[in-house]
């Protein structure tokens, strides 16, 4: 999903409370050495009670943040990224062998190591 801003991802409700996921960023192009970006992800949820608001007359639910964590991403050059990709490739694949096909973390596991694959061969590397 495009982000800028606030983005929001609805879970449905009773899907469970642990769900597999993985975030991808795609940066956009013409990033120099040196620039930075910050993501905060939020799990934000209604907290069960509401409210009127008097200035509408409508009422409306609070929200409340439950968790949330920051990525910050750090641009630098491929030369000093190959050998850290390589590695987690490595170690990923390894952990991808262990993780048995029904389960839900399998095809986030799947799909991650691919994604590092993808960037050991675009950094120049072996992505095999």
């Amino acid at each position: 999903m495009p982000a800028g801003g606030v983005t929001y991802l609805p879970i449905p409700r009773g899907s469970g409370a642990i769900l597999p996921g993985l975030i991808s960023v795609d940066l956009p192009l013409g990033i120099r050495k040196g620039e930075t970006f910050d993501i905060v992800v939020r799990q934000v949820t209604g907290s069960g009670r509401q409210a009127a608001t008097v200035r509408i007359g409508a009422i409306r639910s609070w929200r409340r943040v439950l968790g949330s964590f920051q990525i910050k991403i750090s641009v630098t050059t491929k030369d000093l990224m190959l050998a850290p990709e390589e590695r987690s490739l490595s170690v990923m694949r390894r952990i991808q062998e262990a993780i048995p096909a029904g389960s839900r973390w399998f095809a986030v596991t799947q799909r991650h190591v691919n994604q590092i694959a993808a960037r050991v061969g675009a950094f120049g590397g072996n992505r095999t």
